[in-house]
C-alpha cells in the first residue's frame, strides 16, 4: 500500500509545488516594486487617461440619443440634419 518510493515520489512532487509558489511570490514582489517604481518617477498613476464626455441629442422620432453635430438616427423623418447636408 504505502512503499517508500511512493512516499518520496510525494515529497518530490510537494517540494517542486511549494518552489514553484516560492519563484511565483518573488516574482510578483519584482513586478510590484518595478511598478511602484515606474508610478514614483512618472508623478502619478499608471491608469490611462479618461476619454472625454460627449454631449447626446435625443431624437424625438425614435427615442434614441445620437451624438451630437453627427447624422441623425438613421429613420425616416428625424429631424436631426443627415452627415453631409
Amino acid at each position: 500500500m504505502f512503499s517508500l518510493s511512493k512516499i518520496l515520489v510525494l515529497l518530490v512532487i510537494l517540494g517542486l509545488v511549494w518552489f514553484g509558489f516560492q519563484v511565483a511570490g518573488e516574482l510578483d514582489k519584482r513586478r510590484q516594486a518595478r511598478a511602484e517604481a515606474r508610478r514614483k518617477t512618472s508623478g502619478g498613476s499608471l491608469e490611462r487617461p479618461k476619454p472625454p464626455a460627449e454631449d447626446l441629442q435625443h431624437c424625438p422620432t425614435c427615442g434614441t440619443y445620437v451624438s451630437s453635430g453627427q447624422t441623425n438616427c438613421g429613420r425616416e423623418g428625424c429631424h436631426l440634419p443627415k452627415a453631409g447636408d
